[in-house]
Formats: structure tokens, C-alpha cells, sequence
């Protein structure tokens, strides 16, 4: 059977390193005891997918910069996709307090570096997913017809519930969102 990894983290050194050192996950680090997690190098990682029947890993950025101040990991979702271009599937993580400048950087993601959606974190942009703000952003997925992944957060019935309240305002303003 083949396999697709939706939610796929490359655990390379650098994706390690990236998470451990995050703001943003810095509790759940220390709950889980992240830092004993081992980084492998990008070949093996592949090698690893291979072994178990993984066609693709799709693998998501993250751009939160405005709230918490982190560089986003969109760069080395683009070095992802270029090395590995018939494994991986990258989809641009876009922050929404950047306006203009993150529907900038999805097309030129999407046209010039082999990106096939966008990704965005409600949660870690600390407003709902039917603000105004992603509009422009929600807009450009339907112009593109791409999909775009929105991450809730932390599997909360909580942050569930938010998403189901907000998603027809989503829907209903744009609906080919979600591609058929």
C-alpha cells in the first residue's frame, strides 16, 4: 500500500533544532522531553520514507514571525521541495499580519519554487480563521486553485469548535477554498 504523510516534519537537524528553540512550542518541548529527539540527515530521512511505503510527505511552513518574533520555515520547505522534488509536497506557511507581502511570497512560492498550497495557524497568529486579515490570503488560494491547510492548533475540542463556528463565514465568502 502507498502511503501520503499530510502532516510530515522532516526531523533533519535543523527542523530539530527549529522546534527546540521555538518560542511558540517551548512548553510542549519540556513535556515531552524534546530534547533527547535526534535530527537525521535529510538522505536518510527519504530513505526512512521510502522503507515504509511513502510516496509523498507533504510538509507544511510556518510563518508567525509577527506574533513571536521567529523566523519563518519557509526556505527550508522550498530546499525540501527542490531536493526531493517526487517525495515532498510543500505548502507556504503565511503569516496574515504581513499583508500584501505574504500574498507576494505564496506566488512567487507557488510559481518560481514548486510550492503546492499555502498553510496558516490561527492559533499561532492569535486570531480567528475568519478574520479580515485572511482574506487577501484566502482570495489568492482561489485565484491560484490551490489548497490551503488551516492548522487549529493543539487538537483542542476547544479550537475544534472555533474552526466548525468560523468555517462556513470561510466558506460562504469563498467558495472554492476548499478545491473539489
Amino acid at each position: 500500500m502507498k502511503v501520503i504523510d499530510f502532516r510530515f516534519r522532516p526531523n533533519t537537524p535543523e527542523t530539530i533544532s527549529g522546534i527546540a528553540n521555538s518560542k511558540m512550542f517551548k512548553g510542549l518541548c519540556a513535556a515531552i522531553d524534546f530534547s533527547k529527539m535526534k535530527g537525521q540527515p535529510l538522505e536518510e530521512v527519504v530513505e526512512d520514507l521510502d522503507k515504509h511505503n511513502v510516496e509523498f510527505a507533504v510538509i507544511t511552513g510556518r510563518d508567525c514571525e509577527t506574533t513571536y518574533g521567529t523566523s519563518s520555515n519557509n526556505q527550508s520547505v522550498i530546499d525540501f521541495v527542490k531536493k526531493y522534488p517526487k517525495k515532498f509536497i510543500g505548502m507556504m506557511g503565511l503569516d496574515p499580519h504581513k499583508g500584501m507581502k505574504a500574498i507576494d511570497d505564496l506566488k512567487q512560492a507557488v510559481s518560481e519554487h514548486g510550492l503546492k498550497g499555502a498553510a496558516i495557524d490561527p492559533y499561532l497568529a492569535q486570531m480567528y480563521s475568519n478574520d479580515a486579515k485572511y482574506y487577501p490570503i484566502y482570495a489568492k488560494c482561489c485565484e491560484l486553485a490551490i489548497p490551503i491547510v488551516i492548522t487549529t492548533g493543539p487538537a483542542t475540542l476547544f479550537q475544534m469548535q472555533l474552526l466548525i463556528m468560523f468555517l462556513p463565514d470561510i466558506l460562504i465568502l469563498w467558495p472554492g477554498i476548499f478545491p473539489s
